[in-house]
């Protein structure tokens, strides 16, 4: 089962008028833009409690922004016999 991590954001004068993706990559400058986006697409995002699934969406100050951030997938590396 796999749990998803909420972050909170109120947004303030300094990012009105600024594209979603953008301003969430910023606060979250671990994630990349383009995972951002992907996340807005899959319906992880909210803005004062309402999906948002538009990555262009432009917020507007006092707005609240939740963001579900699943948790890092565990990728299975294994060893392949390269004749050398």
């Amino acid at each position: 089962m796999s749990s998803e991590e909420k972050y909170t954001f109120l947004i303030d004068e300094e990012s009105r008028g600024t594209r979603i993706d953008r301003v969430l990559s910023l606060l979250l400058a671990e994630s990349s833009r383009s995972y951002i986006q992907k996340l807005i697409e899959k319906g992880k995002v909210t803005v004062d409690g309402k999906p948002c699934t538009a990555k262009n969406y432009k917020v507007s100050e006092g707005q609240q922004v939740e963001l579900l951030m699943p948790e890092p997938e565990i990728l299975s590396v294994e060893p392949e016999d390269i004749p050398l």
